[in-house]
């Protein structure tokens, strides 16, 4: 998890096109991948002054963080 000193590479990495940030509640509204990528690019841009925190899932995968289970309702 980085913080919100983090955050002036994090925008370099995703104006570069490295980073792609994805909106999650969007997700879980089932906008689709493209709407939650495009909302997030314009949500991360908007806030510098509020950003507190991003988690590296790649890293946390790497290092055996795995997923909550689904739970069928």
């Amino acid at each position: 998890m980085l913080g919100a000193e983090a955050y002036p590479k994090l925008l370099e990495l995703v104006d570069a096109g490295d980073l792609i940030p994805l909106e999650t509640v969007a997700m879980t509204r089932r906008d689709g991948f493209g709407s939650a990528v495009k909302q997030a690019r314009d949500r991360f841009k908007d806030f510098p002054e509020t950003f507190e925190w991003i988690f590296d899932i790649v890293l946390a995968r790497a290092n055996d963080v795995t997923p909550l289970p689904c739970v069928a309702r």
